[in-house]
């Protein structure tokens, strides 16, 4: 079972280089913050002589959903949304599920549609 670490300080960010499999982000970093952790990350991967990398993992907030390819390319492996935050019933006003799902190109929220 993999352990996945969290935190966002340089003593959090050593612990999970140290003893974790995954690291995830605390609170909903913006892509220049999570640039800044996944830095920190690999710097820590080095001092601690890591040969395979942390699976990386951050919570994104729907303000940032413009900005999910700057997240990948800062090298995050896994991108968690709330689902709640993410996409509303069709019934309320904001975007709903389906045109989220569609901006983003993941057909996986189709299950989630079907759910609210």
């Amino acid at each position: 079972m993999p352990l996945v670490l969290g935190g966002n300080t340089p003593v959090a960010l050593s612990r999970a280089a140290r003893c974790g499999d995954g690291w995830s982000a605390s609170g909903n970093p913006t892509p220049g913050n999570a640039l800044q952790y996944l830095d920190a990350i690999r710097a820590a991967e080095r001092e601690q002589c890591r040969t395979t990398p942390l699976t990386t993992y951050v919570r994104v907030s729907p303000a940032a959903l413009d900005g999910v390819e700057r997240f990948e390319a800062a090298g995050v492996n896994q991108m968690i949304f709330w689902p709640d935050k993410l996409c509303r019933p069709a019934r309320t006003a904001g975007p709903t599920c389906p045109t989220v799902a569609e901006a983003l190109s993941i057909s996986a929220l189709d299950g989630l549609v079907a759910s609210l």
